[in-house]
């Protein structure tokens, strides 16, 4: 990619190399398929300085082959981020607080809850960040196509496991009430307390009654929360790439009207 700013203007051309390196021949540069996230947006911030430099970029040149490269990194990053939550948020945005309560009594403090919430929600967090960051690259019709398959990769798959994801919750909260499930999960909790807090009551009865008081009352809440918070994580990265773009241009806009003393 480092030699396309040296193209000749509306020379830029792409042929696919079929050696199996994954890489399009480009006018003196090259197009590297990322192979990651980083990647990813390394190659983008380079599109951006192209584009930048004046340089008319020919749609063509971004085939659908390469979109489909950033689409599919957007998608594994969603993936593992859905995967993240799936894990993480209910045991600290549920199973710690409800932990605490009952075994030590009272309620966790807002501090306290709001820690344990960002640790479940940190992925979204970051992916907000990286968009924040996007908007400033985002300009350029090539730039912009590369930025548009990344985040809709990202989303679509966070969007999609999220359903699926909530039917998983549902499913084990129709099986939870059944004797060999509840007996497992009440066992696991009781070896888990044991180790956390060894001065913490070594009879069984009392995570059972935590179990049939504080969790499984609330399995079916954790799951529409869950689904919710992927939802939003699927949306807000990209509302706010857009917010922040159109807010600048708009500054742009209206920097000009006042130039021509037309406001």
């Amino acid at each position: 990619m480092a030699g396309l700013s040296n193209s000749p203007k509306n020379s830029i051309s792409g042929d696919s190399d079929k050696s199996g390196g994954g890489t399009v021949v480009t006018g003196g540069g090259a197009y590297k398929k990322p192979k990651g996230l980083l990647d990813a947006i390394s190659e983008i911030q380079q599109l951006k300085v192209i584009e930048s430099g004046g340089n008319n970029i020919d749609s063509d040149f971004f085939s659908i082959q390469q979109r489909l490269d950033y689409y599919t990194v957007g998608s594994r990053s969603g993936m593992k981020e859905s995967v993240f939550m799936f894990l993480i948020f209910p045991i600290f945005g549920w199973i710690i607080p409800s932990y605490l309560n009952f075994f030590y009594g009272g309620n966790t403090g807002s501090d306290t809850q709001l820690l344990l919430l960002l640790i479940a929600i940190l992925p979204a967090l970051s992916y907000v960040g990286l968009c924040t960051f996007l908007a400033n690259l985002y300009r350029g019709q090539i730039t912009k196509m590369a930025i548009n398959a990344l985040l809709t990769g990202r989303s679509m798959v966070i969007a999609m496991l999220g359903f699926f994801i909530f039917i998983v919750y549902y499913m084990l909260w129709k099986m939870s009430l059944t004797k060999g499930v509840s007996h497992t999960v009440i066992g696991i909790f009781f070896s888990i307390g044991k180790v956390v807090n060894p001065h913490l009551p070594k009879l069984r009865a009392y995570y059972e009654l935590f179990y049939y008081q504080k969790i499984r009352p609330d399995f079916l809440d954790i799951a529409v929360s869950n689904l919710i918070i992927l939802l939003l994580s699927a949306l807000v990265p990209v509302f706010t790439l857009y917010f922040k773009y159109y807010r600048k241009k708009y500054k742009v806009y209206r920097a000009k009207q006042k130039l021509e003393g037309k406001c």
